[in-house]
């Protein structure tokens, strides 16, 4: 299952054409990305009605500079640098341009809407994968892209992954 899972994400982060049709559903192209991608290795993991778990999925083959942070890694990366800050009462700390600045131009950094840090991972994220048949060849992928997300619908065809439509998105 974790071979499909590695599979599934290196389609989506790396082969996808980025002139596909379903990517201008979710909005992620925000300007050069920068020389490090940090990926999130925690995946929400299900088979069709089970309980999806919390899996720990490591790419087969990475490509380029990448930094692997588990979610725990990731915000106690963002509690140090949100520390930094200007704190505020009840709302999250105003970061120094100069600070965050210097942090995009070698790392993603996702602001919150509210403002503060809210994530370092690279775009798009897979945040779950749940197969929807046993033989594991049909999956539903939960992925995120700054404010926006949602389902692609994937097929595995001669032993590779393709998406083959959107489901339900979302914009915050």
């Amino acid at each position: 299952m974790a071979r499909d899972v590695a599979d599934i994400r290196t389609q989506i982060f790396e082969r996808e054409d980025r002139a596909a049709p379903w990517r201008s559903q979710f909005g992620w192209s925000r300007g050069p990305e920068p020389p490090v991608r940090i990926l999130n290795p925690h995946v929400m993991v299900g088979i069709g009605g089970s309980v999806p778990t919390r899996e720990t999925v490591y790419p087969l083959f990475p490509a380029g500079d990448l930094l692997f942070m588990t979610s725990e890694q990731m915000e106690m990366l963002i509690d140090a640098v949100e520390a930094l800050g200007e704190q505020r009462p009840g709302g999250p700390p105003r970061m120094p341009r100069d600070m965050v600045s210097f942090l995009a131009a070698h790392v993603p950094v996702h602001g919150g809407m509210l403002g503060g840090i809210w994530s370092f991972a690279s775009r798009p994220e897979v945040v779950s994968v749940t197969f929807t048949d046993e033989d594991r060849t049909m999956a539903e992928v939960g992925i995120r892209a700054y404010f926006s997300g949602g389902t692609l619908l994937m097929e595995k065809r001669e032993g590779s992954w393709r998406v083959t439509g959107v489901g339900l998105t979302y914009v915050n």
